[in-house]
């Protein structure tokens, strides 16, 4: 076992970091899972005086749902020192210029053979935590945490410069330093107490306000950690939508095509194929109850091919989805959430936001199976329902999940008599296939034949092909209005790639990031930040509060901002923002973006004070909290305090 631990180490091996995990799952709770090992963990870590406001998903660190301060990682060291496997857990720790990660490290200084630390890198993540020995003798534990890393030698770095510090000597206490660097102590004062409350003990946030109404120049009245890069979530639609007003305009629309590969004969028979192409359009629907409400409707391609007098097809449906690289999910998205609406495969060429809707309900009595219905009525997924109806008051266990890379849907678990009905989007497997089957589906309901042997199948408009039909979707303002509103990710990734391929000829996120990045800077932005999707679905995003809000001052300015105010959730009013800030005075009056991820929390708009001022603000919160109400809690009262204020200037 030391020679595994020792690997472990060493190496930073994270495979063996997760065997090991799910034996002592195995051996302490008798089931080899993540959580049963995670579990087992959590006992030990109870016994080192470390109780919680930590999180921990896998046993080797890829993951970043894993949450925990540097202090509770130097108290696990120091609670180690007394154990008798102390010597064996030092030992697999890499040398600083000796060996594993540690091996090119601190070389020729006072920490090398001194220094003991388990690292830690990941995309904007570096870490640095173990045992050190000072000049004098004494052993020190120490942990170095670096969150908004953009490049890994300056990190590295800093680390090491820590830890040659402290094995040289230590002349000075460590002080505690103020994290508020504010010119506005009316703010301050005002603001500081909120921050500071115990539930947010251990979160990091970066928070900043200005006034937009000073007449010589924006004027910042607070800020705290403005300047550190941290994860948005959901403010990174701010980007995207910003950059899509001002680079396509808000009377922008996407197109769809309908092509035939030859003309109807005499009796209404296309010898050929039906090609539909698409470029981007997020709105193309059919029967899609939670979608915008009048989006681009699919069922007008069966109306235009009836109105050419064509009654077959004996050729195939072609779906041409080459507008945008075959990329279908972002980078860093999490793989166990691909079934989910929310996390749908991105294609030029997708009806109802790639996704199956699946409404249900409890069935008639105890016993019988829960009662569900879908939304196309397709064969595109097949729907296997194990679940059962169970009495009022049991425990509400029903699942629904798709498998992954395929189109089967699982219903699981028991639904209680008396539950509300409710429904569950479900992304499905090629969004450009899925367009395809409904549409060919919808043509056979419509009385147009299609061959037995025809397919749906991927490929481009053959030459020489007639284009029969054109639907325009709604104008780019209406879309933002959807997509900010309702934090639609689907909206904002097909928004990226529309940016890319206008601008710069590709279809891609990675094309739409430098679109972005470059009508941002152009406009007063620091381009220091990492953007890798549309939506801010991903945790490799990261960015500052005050390079949010600079986007929030350039479109003040900017011709299109009635359209970008617009699109924002209102407090208390709809959108995201429905249900908080009631009865304040943030009500009906704070326009702002949400954004939500587990341990990611950020709000960031407009609001007006008591005296008629305008004011900007973006508040990012990453870190642990026991429930995300307590992130949103402290930025509802940090918005209603905003609006109540009365700045008077000299």
């Amino acid at each position: 076992m030391r020679k595994i631990i020792a690997e472990l180490n060493k190496e930073s091996d994270n495979f063996y970091a997760e065997m090991l995990t799910k034996t002592l799952g195995v051996v302490t709770k008798g089931k080899g899972s993540f959580n049963a090992g995670t579990d087992a963990i959590a006992d030990f870590m109870v016994k080192a005086g470390i109780v919680n406001k930590y999180r921990q998903v896998d046993g080797s660190g890829l993951s970043r749902l894993d949450l925990i301060s540097p202090q509770q990682i130097v108290e696990l060291l120091t609670y180690v020192q007394t154990r008798e496997y102390k010597e064996d857990f030092e030992h697999s720790l890499p040398v600083a210029g000796v060996d594993g990660t540690l091996k090119d490290r601190m070389k020729g200084t006072s920490a090398e053979n001194k220094v003991r630390a388990k690292t830690g890198s990941m995309s904007g993540v570096h870490s640095l935590s173990g045992y050190t020995l000072t000049a004098n003798g004494d052993k020190l534990a120490f942990s170095v945490f670096l969150n908004g890393v953009r490049s890994t030698k300056p990190a590295s770095a800093f680390e090491d410069a820590v830890a040659v510090l402290l094995s040289s000597s230590l002349s000075q206490e460590a002080g505690e330093n103020s994290t508020t660097d504010s010119p506005s102590s009316t703010l301050a004062a005002l603001l500081n107490p909120i921050l500071e409350q115990e539930s947010m003990r251990g979160v990091a946030i970066g928070m900043i306000v200005g006034s937009l109404d000073h007449k010589n120049k924006e004027q910042i009245l607070y800020a705290r950690n403005a300047d550190a890069l941290l994860t948005p979530a959901s403010n990174m639609k701010l980007l995207t939508s910003a950059v899509a007003l001002r680079e396509l305009g808000p009377d922008y629309t996407f197109k769809t095509e309908l092509y035939v590969s030859s003309l109807p004969d005499k009796q209404g028979t296309i010898n050929g194929d039906v090609i539909i192409k698409g470029y981007g359009d997020p709105t193309l629907q059919t029967d899609d109850p939670s979608g915008i409400k009048d989006g681009t409707g699919l069922l007008r391609f069966v109306q235009a091919l009836r109105e050419k007098g064509i009654t077959r097809v004996n050729g195939r449906i072609i779906v041409d989805e080459s507008q945008y690289d075959a990329k279908h999910l972002g980078t860093g998205w999490a793989w166990d959430d691909e079934s989910y609406g929310y996390n749908a495969q991105i294609s030029a060429l997708a009806v109802n936001r790639g996704a199956v809707r699946l409404d249900y309900q409890p069935g008639v009595r105890e016993g019988s199976p829960v009662a569900v219905t879908i939304h196309p009525k397709t064969d595109y997924v097949q729907i296997r329902n194990e679940a059962t109806t169970t009495p009022a008051g049991t425990e509400n266990t029903f699942k629904i999940e798709r498998e992954r890379g395929k189109n089967n849907i699982r219903l699981t678990g028991s639904l209680p008599l008396g539950e509300e009905p409710d429904y569950e989007r479900i992304a499905v497997e090629d969004p450009a296939i899925y367009t395809g089957m409904v549409l060919k589906e919808a043509m056979e309901q419509n009385g147009i034949k299609v061959s037995k042997q025809s397919e749906v199948q991927k490929g481009v408009i053959p030459s020489g092909s007639y284009k029969i039909s054109e639907l325009q979707s709604p104008p780019l303002r209406d879309i933002l209005i959807y997509g900010n509103k309702n934090s639609d990710n689907f909206y904002m990734e097909m928004l990226l790639k529309r940016l890319g391929a206008d601008k710069k000829g590709a279809g891609s996120a990675e094309a739409g990031i430098e679109v972005v990045q470059e009508s941002l800077q152009k406009n007063g932005t620091n381009p220091a930040f990492d953007m890798v999707d549309g939506s801010g679905l991903s945790r490799y995003n990261q960015i500052s509060a005050r390079q949010v809000s600079s986007v929030l001052i350039s479109m003040a300015n900017h011709s299109s901002f009635e359209h970008f105010y617009r699109s924002l959730p209102i407090a208390g009013v709809d959108g995201t923002l429905k249900n908080r800030m009631k009865q304040t005075d943030a009500e009906n009056n704070v326009h702002a973006k949400t954004g939500t991820l587990q341990g990611v929390s950020s709000l960031s708009g407009y609001v007006t004070t008591k005296d008629n001022e305008r004011l900007y603000f973006s508040i990012i919160m990453n870190g642990y909290t026991d429930a995300s109400k307590n992130f949103t809690d402290v930025q509802d009262q940090l918005a209603a305090a905003l609006a109540k204020v009365s700045l008077t200037h000299h």
